[in-house]
């Protein structure tokens, strides 16, 4: 959902929302994700594949409950919508996370930026090709993209987590991992490197996690996009989860999206510096704002 936002206080990641909009959204149970503060494209990016969701996902379908629409939004996002051939690109996926050779972005897979070649590799080949680099590279259905680096606040924030959920997860017998261990995902045959994991079940590979509990991404500018709608999607498909954090990365604008299974369905809920985070697995609890003690504000 797309929302207006009111022109004061302004927020590039998080303006204050039209109180109709949000009330609204409170009703159904909806996440809104509002265009950004002096970003006058982004309305309009998002309305363009609107005749593509009414005639791909809506028409001809009918449901009983809004939990129903959502548990099929999210298996159409996952299987559907992010898989589809794009005609700029002349039937090419859409890149998650596009980089180019010169570090801009662009619709370059990571084997193209280096050989010249939009490779397609096989999942074991993608392994081997993989711990021969230094630098990571996530692979999804097939195709491998160079991972950003991350800004200072960005770690101080992945280390603070980590801080946080480990005592609780390891008296609980789990493990908290950080960025270099990597998490596959079979349904959707991917591999990404979350910022943060929960893990509890045995290790079957010492490189790689296949059933977290818990899952946390730290929002930037070049990576939130992803973070909300592929990721979402993808990691929403895994049985073992039960909790997903989007934690914003300005502490001067301090937020966590909380998406939370609820039997069948998803719950999503934007909470804000006062509100708690109750956890399941790792059995913590803890107030947004303990997140960002002591981070300096981004210049």
């Amino acid at each position: 959902m797309l929302a207006s936002a009111k022109a004061l206080p302004a927020s590039s990641n998080e303006p204050e929302l039209n109180r109709a909009y949000a009330e609204l959204a409170e009703h159904y149970g909806c996440l809104i994700d509002p265009a950004r503060a002096s970003k006058p494209k982004d309305k309009p990016r998002v309305e363009r594949p609107m005749p593509y969701v009414r005639d791909s996902f809506w028409r001809g379908r009918t449901w009983d409950t809004i939990e129903q629409i959502q548990t099929s939004a999210v298996a159409w996002c996952a299987t559907t919508a992010g898989n589809r051939s794009h005609r700029a690109l002349e039937g090419a996926s859409p890149n998650p996370n596009p980089v180019d050779p010169r570090g801009r972005l662009g619709y370059v897979s990571a084997l193209e930026a280096e050989y010249g070649d939009p490779m397609h590799l096989s999942l074991s080949d993608y392994f081997l090709w993989e711990r021969g680099h230094e630098l990571r590279h996530e692979y999804v259905s097939g195709v491998i993209y160079a991972m950003t680096g991350a800004s200072a606040t960005h770690n101080q924030l992945a280390v603070k987590l980590v801080t946080m959920l480990w005592p609780a997860a390891n008296n609980a017998g789990c493990r908290v991992t950080q960025s270099d261990m990597a998490l596959r995902i079979e349904s959707v045959d991917s591999v990404y490197y979350p910022d943060v994991m929960v893990a509890c079940e045995p290790l079957d590979d010492e490189y790689l996690e296949t059933a977290p509990c818990l899952v946390i991404e730290i929002l930037s500018p070049s990576t939130q996009g992803r973070d909300r709608t592929t990721k979402l999607g993808h990691y929403c498909t895994m049985p073992s989860l039960q909790v997903y954090l989007m934690v914003s990365s300005n502490p001067a604008d301090p937020f966590v999206l909380e998406h939370r299974r609820a039997g069948d369905i998803w719950q999503h809920r934007l909470l804000r510096s006062d509100d708690e985070i109750r956890l399941a697995c790792p059995p913590i609890t803890f107030v947004v704002k303990d997140l960002y003690d002591g981070l300096p504000p981004k210049p």
